[in-house]
């Protein structure tokens, strides 16, 4: 299993806190990708997904960090990689 395989099982949520449980099994707030403010423009899905009905904008982990902060592919596995993610810890020693 790859890094990159790794980041992707990683639960979105938390990465993104403000994102809040609905009824209908969603996880939705502003969308942090364009700044909205709209609490359930940006939704993450079951299946790790994430999609914003504004300016839609969507994907995994990786897509997210890559639009969010404007950033490569390569750059945005390495600051997630970076990041404290504990799945992660037992794979760097």
């Amino acid at each position: 299993m790859s890094v990159v395989d790794v980041l992707r099982q990683k639960p979105m949520v938390e990465y993104i806190p403000e994102a809040i449980r609905k009824s209908d099994g969603t996880y939705r707030c502003c969308c942090p990708v364009h700044g909205g403010d709209n609490e359930t423009s940006f939704a993450i899905f079951d299946d790790n997904k994430f999609y914003c009905f504004a300016c839609h904008a969507s994907g995994d982990i990786i897509n997210y960090k890559m639009e969010k902060d404007n950033i490569p592919f390569a750059i945005a596995v390495i600051r997630l990689v970076n990041k404290p993610i504990p799945i992660l810890k037992s794979i760097r020693k």
